[in-house]
């Protein structure tokens, strides 16, 4: 017997060590792991569409464009603006410790048709002497066959608290907050297009309604949407670049976002109008939806997590049914009981507190359930047989308990496990 608990105890030992050099993982090299190996940077680039814009104007041209324009002095627009919408999900990362979820974009733009921008670029122009400096610009432009290039980079903040450009007023509904170490840029085009451009964002989100009832073999949901308090004369919808990222996002089956310990079912993007309410009924509010649906690695915490725990039980139920009385067996169901609640910390962590019970906590429950009956029939059967009166009835009734818990404790296991997760659910 001493040998089957030095053996158990070893495999304990080993496969707690191990979950806990897992989480000493950093997250980053977490996120290397999960990256395909076959992956090669130009399959990377083809979904993180890093741009390097440049001036192709000289710069007092461009500074000359600045003084002539002033679009955000008017804070309504006065016709119909067509906004097409942009952004390059990288990462999502869920606390859920502390409800918390922080989505990260590579790029986040916006933009839209300004006729009145290519009369200021015009004029800007036509200051010059056609030097061949300018010469040289315009051939570039014949060339490309195309006006959709980048001719001048702003400051956007700038621009906006100055009123040369218009504030659409975009923003994350519902977000906690949005982080970003770079400065944001406005980008004019030669064909008047004028493109507000965000680079790597986190925005950051309270998930308090995520049902984990079926924890850890649960999937979630949930919606973020990128709206605009400007309520007439404008149409919020997605760019045909958007809409080409996002059929390329599906066909790789999601492999450019990047959740740790999660995967992703679903990642729908479509545009929304609403309506006002009461006075403002005649007006409408755009926004841009995006529904994504995420499933929890269950193999890794089936694991980790689920499997150990039945090893366990299935320890306590052969250490009563088929092994001899022996004065060591209340030690070794002590260490299996303690096991259970080292797994439970464990597993429990990952999660917020929660009201009701999940799948994991029935699991636990059943394993602490067979435990402590497990424990309280090896007492009765060490007092028939060593503390009562040597009889033959006591005999029997040691026998008795040994021959009932080993044919009756497992249907009344599963049938407990199945009752409780008929509850749960």
């Amino acid at each position: 017997m001493k040998k089957y608990i030095s053996i158990v105890t070893i495999i304990f030992l080993t496969i707690f060590l191990t979950q806990q050099a897992n989480a000493n993982i950093d997250p980053q090299q977490q996120a290397q792991q999960i990256i395909p190996s076959n992956m090669k940077n130009s399959d990377e680039n083809k979904f993180l569409d890093s741009y390097e814009f440049y001036e192709l104007f000289p710069k007092k041209n461009c500074d000359d464009i600045y003084q002539r324009i002033s679009y955000g002095k008017k804070k309504k627009l006065n016709k119909e603006v067509l906004l097409q919408n942009y952004f390059n999900l990288k990462k999502i990362n869920l606390n859920e410790n502390n409800s918390l979820l922080s989505i990260f974009l590579k790029q986040r733009s916006y933009f839209y048709k300004e006729p009145r921008l290519e009369f200021a670029i015009f004029n800007s122009l036509a200051m010059e002497d056609f030097s061949d400096e300018i010469n040289s610009i315009m051939q570039m432009i014949n060339n490309a066959k195309t006006k959709r290039i980048v001719v001048c980079e702003y400051d956007l903040n700038k621009g906006i608290a100055e009123e040369k450009f218009f504030d659409f007023k975009i923003n994350f509904e519902n977000s906690l907050s949005v982080n970003s170490n770079e400065t944001p840029k406005i980008l004019i085009y030669y064909d008047g297009t004028i493109e507000y451009v965000y680079s790597d964002e986190e925005v950051i989100y309270a998930v308090p309604n995520f049902n984990y009832k079926k924890y850890p073999f649960d999937s979630q949901e949930f919606k973020f949407s990128i709206t605009s308090k400007i309520y007439d004369n404008l149409t919020f919808d997605k760019s045909d670049k958007f809409n080409a990222l996002i059929e390329e996002t599906k066909n790789s089956n999601f492999e450019n976002i990047l959740i740790l310990g999660w995967a992703i079912n679903k990642f729908d993007v479509y545009s929304q109008v609403s309506s006002l309410r009461d006075t403002y009924a005649s007006y409408s509010k755009h926004s841009v939806e995006t529904n994504v649906a995420i499933e929890r690695n269950w193999k890794n915490n089936f694991l980790r997590y689920i499997l150990p725990v039945f090893g366990i039980s299935f320890l306590i139920y052969v250490s009563m049914a088929f092994a001899h009385h022996t004065h060591s067996r209340p030690t070794w169901l002590s260490g299996l009981f303690f096991a259970i609640i080292v797994f439970e910390l464990s597993a429990s962590s990952k999660i917020p507190v929660l009201p009701y019970m999940t799948f994991f906590n029935l699991v636990i429950l059943s394993a602490y359930g067979l435990s402590i009956v497990t424990i309280f029939l090896s007492m009765m059967e060490s007092y028939y047989n060593d503390v009562a009166k040597p009889h033959k009835n006591n005999k029997r009734n040691a026998e008795n308990i040994i021959l009932y818990y080993r044919y009756y404790c497992p249907i009344i296991f599963i049938f407990f496990c199945i009752s409780l997760y008929l509850m749960i659910l």
